[in-house]
């Protein structure tokens, strides 16, 4: 048996973090916790010895990705967020 976890089943190796994005009342869209989740994100890379990023590289990709997919955004109110 291999265990479900067993790197050589992949490609490569990944981690993986969720992160939402949610439309505010005045039009704008915040990012929840952005320097929480890369703080997760490298512990993760850190136990499986991957690279990386500098904190300021990750929120400003990250910021990048959700204005370039605004329009996919949930609108305020509706209690959803881009995930």
């Amino acid at each position: 048996k291999l265990h479900i976890a067993n790197t050589a089943l992949h490609y490569g190796q990944s981690v993986f973090e969720g992160m939402k994005a949610f439309a505010w009342e005045d039009g704008s869209v915040h990012i929840f916790r952005p320097d929480e989740n890369c703080a997760r994100m490298t512990n993760s890379a850190n136990r499986i010895m991957m690279p990386m990023l500098e904190e300021a590289t990750f929120v400003e990709g990250v910021s990048k990705v959700v204005a370039d997919n605004r329009d996919y955004v949930p609108a305020y109110g509706s209690g959803g967020a881009l995930y």
